[in-house]
């Protein structure tokens, strides 16, 4: 991530709502003193750490899955067989589910810092979850097959 410090003693609030939009779409840490009638404003944004969520756990889920952790994501396995949705498999990831997408999906938060990775078994699910996610909001989804 890019850091940008910037003191600008003419900025108004409309120059900082467009600063500020821009931090947002381009995921940036921005800090910011404003001063504005003899008061002064530091404005520090800071963004989430981007998520992988990473459905199936096969063997080339566990490819992708040391690839995304190595490169900063917070990763998250799902998958609803226990024997293979394990800490054992998967040491890297931060959460693990073993449960029905449609469960699973009950409690994720899927935002703009979200990519969504479909590997399912066989390709089995692969239709069932792309239908879940295909308007969540996330910054990408992808599935091979």
């Amino acid at each position: 991530m890019s850091a940008r410090n910037i003191r600008d003693k003419k900025s108004n609030y409309d120059n900082v709502k467009v600063k500020l939009q821009e931090v947002m779409i381009l995921k940036l840490r921005y800090k910011l003193w404003i001063e504005k009638d003899g008061k002064k404003v530091f404005i520090d944004v800071l963004q989430p750490k981007e998520e992988v969520l990473i459905f199936g756990a096969g063997h080339i889920a566990i490819c992708v899955s040391k690839l995304a952790k190595t490169v900063g994501f917070k990763v998250t396995i799902i998958d609803d067989r226990k024997e293979f949705a394990n800490q054992d498999r998967f040491p890297e990831a931060d959460e693990i589910i073993a449960e029905e997408t449609e469960k699973a999906l009950t409690h994720l938060k899927v935002t703009p810092s979200t990519y969504i990775i479909i590997l399912t078994r066989g390709h089995l699910k692969d239709e069932e979850v792309l239908g879940s996610v295909i308007r969540s909001g996330a910054a990408y989804i992808g599935m091979i097959g």
